[in-house]
């Protein structure tokens, strides 16, 4: 899998580069098919085809409204780190299945191929089918059921008998659960934690981590200031930061609030709770995340996700792949001459008000073709500005960060919606088009499926923006006290002090969202505003 690698001081591997090329197989040429996930842990009535050496096939399926082949290159890039730092992970590859389309309807013929989990004669026995055989009354297995939403608590997990009686699979399921919250995983579930047994049922070891197609949601691998920043919320639970109250007060819609908080109380409870009854886990981790966090640094260009040679078209944090919105109609006949011109490869028909897509490469018809880079989220420019200044005993320091060259594509999570009442839309919409408002900013109001202006459905340039931002990061504000005060009180120095983070930001964006933050749909913890008053005293 790695083209190139050298060995570190902890013996695992160091990655040099990824191997971005994909294997292609053909589907009549399998040597039999997997009644479960490309892995086998998820049960199920999906059959994947399995090849020559034992490799699976996992396709991408039209079934998740957001597949795309993000997820392919997610699961071989955190394959990949996962096995050069922390620990042994099966390899992640690009896979193309020539003719799996044709076969199975719900899926495309495009993917991943990975080696199988388990040995002959060996299969697994997933988390939630264990706990349903071996019932524990310490794990309340229904509050997991409806899993990808966010971090769970698996405190109660490493609390049941089986994990305290067996120390080793207990120690690499913490090991798991920490890598999971390095990468943001949302989809880290009782399904995909699994245990190999041998033919008569007997536990061998805890299978290695697979799926990884949800993990790129908190950190994109060529974004050094969002690795940072889920670096530091990383660190900030380790060392027992909990939430605070009302930490999450300023997310608008009341669901989506509570699923913050539980997230970060759970990555709290889940770090504290291991580095509390697993310390070495977590030192042998945090020394892992370390190493990581330097080569981050040094050899950027290595973790970058490289477009694949006669693979579909990609999104990355480099370029979004996406159709140019090009204008919108009047009305109702102007959109249907230009379907008639154009073709439409959506499936939903032009409406006056909504967007038409360029036809970029001037061939008289709307394709994949058509789509076009426009932007990127890696800052053309990262700047900061220190500023500091001392008047008698006050002084005062002010720390600017910002960036430029930067976009993003925003979701339906930020712009809002009209599906319910949980939708929030943005007051932008007051400036929709309508028959008498042909000149509005944004496009006619739709419910959520039958648009092509909706960003869910087709990626438009519009809903790409700019993201250039200058944010006022720090301000210190300090007096310190005369010394014909302190040495009335017997003591040397005494300082009186403010510290403000993340005071204001100025960009250009036309609702409220954080430019800096690592996605564009609000699934991620915001950064947080907050003030600090203090003394310090020196005896």
């Amino acid at each position: 899998m790695r083209q190139q690698t050298n060995k570190t001081e902890n013996g695992r591997a160091n990655p040099e580069t990824i191997n971005w090329d994909p294997q292609i197989y053909n589907y009549a040429e399998r040597t039999g098919n997997l009644k479960a996930e490309a892995v086998g842990v998820v049960s199920g009535e999906k059959h994947f085809p399995v090849f020559e050496g034992r490799m699976v096939f996992k396709p991408l399926t039209k079934s998740k409204p957001l597949s795309t082949p993000l997820f392919a290159y997610a699961e071989v890039f955190w394959s990949w780190v996962i096995d050069a730092y922390f620990i042994p992970a099966p390899q992640y590859q690009l896979a193309l299945c020539r003719g799996y389309e044709a076969e199975c309807g719900k899926y495309y013929d495009y993917g991943t191929v990975s080696p199988m989990i388990y040995e002959e004669g060996e299969h697994l026995l997933n988390l939630l089918e264990f706990f349903r055989a071996y019932p524990d009354d310490k794990v309340q297995i229904d509050d997991y059921l409806n899993y990808c939403q966010m971090f769970y608590d698996y405190t109660e997990i490493l609390e049941a008998d089986y994990f305290q009686k067996n120390r080793e699979i207990a120690e690499n399921l913490a090991m798991q659960i920490l890598i999971s919250v390095l990468k943001g995983d949302q989809n880290y579930h009782y399904e995909n934690i699994a245990f190999v047994c041998n033919a008569s049922g007997q536990i061998l070891r805890l299978a290695p981590m697979i799926d990884h197609e949800f993990s790129t949601c908190f950190m994109f691998p060529d974004n050094l200031s969002r690795h940072n920043y889920w670096f530091g919320e990383l660190q900030r639970s380790i060392e027992g930061k909990s939430v605070r109250p009302e930490e999450y007060k300023d997310f608008p819609n009341e669901k989506e609030r509570r699923l913050m908080e539980k997230s970060a109380t759970c990555l709290y409870r889940n770090l504290i709770y291991i580095k509390e009854h697993y310390p070495e886990v977590t030192a042998t981790f945090l020394e892992n995340v370390s190493r990581l966090k330097r080569d981050l640094l040094q050899k950027r260009e290595s973790f970058f996700i490289q477009k694949a040679k006669d693979y579909p078209d990609y999104a990355n944090s480099d370029a979004y792949l996406i159709g140019k919105a090009r204008y919108k109609d009047h009305d109702e006949e102007k959109a249907a001459a230009y379907e008639k011109q154009y073709g439409n490869p959506w499936s939903l028909p032009f409406k006056g008000g909504d967007f038409r897509i360029k036809d970029a490469d001037g061939d008289g018809k709307l394709t994949d073709k058509d789509r076009v880079v426009k932007g990127t989220q890696q800052p053309k420019t990262t700047f900061g500005l220190t500023l500091s200044a001392g008047w008698k005993n006050f002084d005062l320091s002010v720390f600017m960060q910002g960036v430029t060259g930067t976009n993003r594509y925003f979701s339906r999570d930020v712009v809002g919606s009209f599906i319910g009442d949980t939708s929030h839309p943005s007051t932008n919409w007051l400036d929709a088009w309508t028959p008498e408002n042909t000149n509005a900013e944004w496009p006619r109001l739709f419910l959520e499926e039958n648009s092509i202006s909706s960003p869910q459905r087709v990626n438009s340039s519009f809903w790409c923006m700019n993201t250039n931002y200058l944010r006022i990061k720090n301000v210190n504000l300090g007096y310190t006290l005369p010394k014909s005060w302190t040495n009335k009180l017997g003591i040397a120095n005494a300082k009186i002090y403010y510290t403000g983070e993340n005071l204001f930001t100025f960009d250009s964006l036309p609702f409220n969202a954080d430019p800096e933050s690592p996605s564009g749909n609000l699934d991620v913890y915001p950064i947080s505003r907050s003030h600090s008053f203090g003394i310090n005293v020196t005896f």
